[in-house]
């Protein structure tokens, strides 16, 4: 069994599509995406991460958090939009293939 460390409370995690990679999400404020050989591939930040979910083909990363906004990431990192207005934070997000 892998272990993978995140620094604080670990708040979500996403396998991708592939089963290859994971996503966690915790209290330091960091999206972190891991081999499951343990190796991180790579780290962003986001304040008061709720959830961190990936799309169908595992090409696009959703996360969502307080500030009530959800930014879906390219797999370099690059913000590709940004949903916003909700009133309240964001708690769960999730991909639809249709």
């Amino acid at each position: 069994m892998r272990q993978f460390y995140h620094q604080g409370t670990v708040s979500c995690l996403s396998f991708s599509p592939s089963g290859q990679q994971i996503g966690t999400g915790g209290a330091n404020e960091k999206i972190k995406f891991w081999d499951l050989s343990g190796a991180k591939k790579a780290e962003f930040k986001k304040e008061d991460l709720h959830c961190v979910s990936f799309s169908p083909d595992g090409e696009m990363v959703a996360m969502t958090g307080a500030d009530g906004t959800v930014r879906i990431l390219n797999r370099s990192g690059q913000e590709q939009l940004q949903l916003s207005g909700h009133q309240k934070p964001v708690h769960s997000v999730i991909f639809s293939k249709f």
